[in-house]
């Protein structure tokens, strides 16, 4: 009866847990998991340079993506 109450599905919240494991792997893999010391949800400790612009352009297609939903549903 209390998931009925809840206001959004738990299959939400799986699917995001889920997604954003996706987004970590791949991350990492383009990285090369040889270079990856160390990596959460949150962030990768790695060798080398190269690594930091992989992530910057992974977080400048978030940022767009985000950008694109905010625009849509007028938020900020």
């Amino acid at each position: 009866m209390k998931l009925r109450q809840r206001g959004m599905p738990m299959y939400v919240s799986l699917w995001c847990v889920a997604h954003s494991r996706l987004e970590f792997i791949n991350v990492l893999l383009k990285i090369g998991l040889d270079k990856v010391i160390y990596g959460d949800t949150d962030s990768v400790k790695f060798i080398g340079d190269e690594g930091i612009k992989i992530i910057e352009e992974h977080n400048k297609i978030i940022e767009e993506e985000f950008n694109k939903i905010n625009k849509k549903r007028n938020m900020k």
